[in-house]
């Protein structure tokens, strides 16, 4: 791939749809992941029994977290294998259809796009 394509694989070149989607994923789960994270650890001094049930808390702040950001990062640089790994996982362990079907909408303009730019 040249290096010209390679520059234009930014979120400023992304289309309308695909920046409203992750734009919309920050706004909903970057909320959730804080609020997940700083819960379990204010709550610290809670008795022992509450403490598994708030670590847990904040491992799925993180992994939210963490999710959130391979979505985005494989978006942005048009990852079509990473793409297709997110939209297996929107199906299996979340049970997002809608997930998955967005997902697949962005993996069918994504093969598009990279078609258009190595022709």
């Amino acid at each position: 791939m040249s290096e010209s394509s390679r520059n234009n694989f930014t979120f400023k070149h992304l289309n309308f749809w695909r920046k409203i989607f992750l734009i919309l994923l920050w706004l909903v789960n970057l909320p959730i992941s804080l609020l997940l994270i700083s819960l379990s650890f204010y709550k610290l001094d809670t008795a022992p029994v509450a403490l598994t049930a708030l670590t847990a808390l904040a491992i799925l702040g993180i992994f939210n977290f963490l999710f959130v950001v391979w979505v985005h990062i494989a978006i942005v640089n048009r990852s079509l294998t990473q793409l297709k790994w997110i939209a297996f996982f929107m199906i299996i362990p979340f049970v997002n259809p809608l997930g998955l079907l967005i997902m697949l909408s962005i993996i069918r303009v994504t093969k598009i796009e990279l078609q258009g730019k190595s022709s």
